[in-house]
């Protein structure tokens, strides 16, 4: 129990220090309404250019639901690699090994609240410009749940993906390359510039392999279309990806403060 108390403790103060900027807030959903207009009105164009109704059995009202999911998290994301970077470069890594809670869950706990409310805004954002371009946008309760379940699990492949790169820097001088490869890497099969059934056969088969395809597309395709055997697929490939990410981000932190030397000037 006091643990838990120690734990709601953190969320609510996160939460609070993190709504009082409300400029912050304003400027990333004007940033994800423009970023989706203009997706939905250039994927609108393609479908009618190409006349059909639909690209390897998605239509454009489900590739349109899959990205508003897609770009919820994408501008909902942390940027936990350049926190890390600032705390080892400026030694309060020091002042965090002195919690009583480990780093890696500490920082997941400041971010969790902040990704919450970022998203839930962003997504009623996403609905409501889906339902004025495309007419309406149907699903289902059971899509509805499916999609909240899948959106947290990609939550956590998101964050504990961009921390194990962060924290390659205590390893490295700067771990921008990384950040920066890895970041390309996911905006590209995590369904963020081209939607995955507008990829060839190929590249369709390497996204669903990479834990990047499951951040946020699959809880779109739930969202736009719930089968069981489809999200319980979905939700096990998340569950995996979790465990060996968190594993990973603790196994890799556990080591680094071994080795961690900081100079007091």
């Amino acid at each position: 129990m006091k643990h838990m108390r120690k734990y709601l403790w953190i969320l609510g103060i996160s939460y609070k220090n993190y709504t009082v900027y409300i400029h912050d807030i304003i400027g990333i959903n004007i940033i994800y309404v423009i970023r989706l207009s203009v997706i939905i009105f250039m994927y609108k164009a393609i479908y009618a250019m190409a006349g059909t109704t639909s690209v390897s059995g998605y239509s454009i009202d489900s590739v349109v639901r899959a990205l508003i999911f897609v770009q919820a998290v994408v501008v909902s994301k942390s940027r936990i690699t350049d926190e890390i970077n600032s705390d080892i470069k400026t030694g309060k890594i020091a002042i965090h090994l002195l919690n009583p809670i480990n780093y890696v869950w500490f920082k997941f706990l400041e971010f969790f609240p902040k990704f919450v409310y970022n998203f839930c805004i962003s997504c009623g954002v996403g609905l409501v410009l889906g339902f004025l371009f495309l007419g309406g946008i149907s699903t289902s309760l059971p899509g509805i749940a499916g999609a909240i379940i899948l959106v947290l699990g990609g939550m956590l492949i998101a964050f504990f993906g961009y921390m194990m790169i962060g924290l390659l820097g205590f390893y490295t001088e700067d771990n921008e390359a990384f950040r920066l490869i890895y970041g390309k890497i996911d905006m590209f099969f995590g369904g963020n510039i081209l939607p995955i059934p507008f990829m060839p056969l190929i590249l369709q088969t390497i996204a669903l392999s990479l834990p990047f395809f499951h951040s946020g597309y699959t809880a779109g395709l739930i969202f736009s279309h719930f089968t069981m055997d489809k999200f319980l697929l979905y939700l096990g490939i998340q569950i995996i990806r979790v465990v060996v990410f968190i594993s990973a981000c603790l196994l890799i932190f556990s080591h680094a403060i071994k080795r961690l030397t900081i100079n007091w000037g």
